[in-house]
């Protein structure tokens, strides 16, 4: 008596539930932590202060494993036949999560597997080079460790790249007559050329 005021410390810092929202202290004075990450190991201190004294007691939290969350999955993207793309794929979670890329049913990459012209980056992204035309679909990023698992999903299309596919031909006119050149063209049939 009085009600005591309650402070929290980590790792002997004040915890200021303005710079960290995921902190915050209840009615009852107990800390609550929300979306738990590694960087929340450590030393744990409560202070109770009034006019009559102060006491503190402390804990130590170990975050040794935390669910995998995709952070920034892939996108919707488009390319052009021939070129490369990256498929993003961004995690977070501990122990670090295994990342797995699939075509429908088909790894295309992962840990142990790696097919020609699909490189599974260190950031977990999934590059194509050079992509082809069957390679349109739908990519799934799968993240998982020990605590479970998390996928995100998106759509790669595929444009035909524009060609010419029937170049003019050198050729002998009579004068006065007519010359016809030809320019065959190839293309994607969701561009105009």
């Amino acid at each position: 008596v009085p009600q005591p005021d309650i402070v929290w410390y980590k790792d002997a810092v004040p915890i200021s539930p303005v710079k960290t929202p995921r902190y915050r202290v209840l009615a009852g004075g107990s800390l609550q932590v929300n979306g738990l990450l590694p960087d929340d190991t450590g030393m744990f201190q409560c202070f109770a202060r009034n006019q009559a004294g102060e006491v503190q007691t402390n804990t130590y939290l170990a975050v040794t494993s935390i669910a995998p969350n995709i952070t920034a999955g892939p996108s919707d993207s488009t390319v052009i036949d021939g070129m490369s793309v990256i498929l993003h794929c961004e995690t977070s979670g501990a122990p670090r999560p295994a990342i797995t890329w699939q075509k429908g049913e088909r790894v295309l990459a992962s840990g142990s597997v790696q097919l020609p012209r699909f490189t599974l980056l260190e950031s977990g992204s999934l590059l194509i080079s050079p992509s082809h035309i069957s390679d349109a679909g739908t990519y799934t990023c799968m993240a998982s460790n020990s605590r479970g698992i998390d996928e995100a999903s998106a759509d790669l299309v595929v444009w035909a790249r524009t060609r010419i596919s029937n170049p003019p031909q050198d050729q002998s006119v009579i004068k006065g007559t007519k010359a016809t050149m030809t320019c065959g063209v190839t293309h994607d049939p969701s561009v105009s050329v």
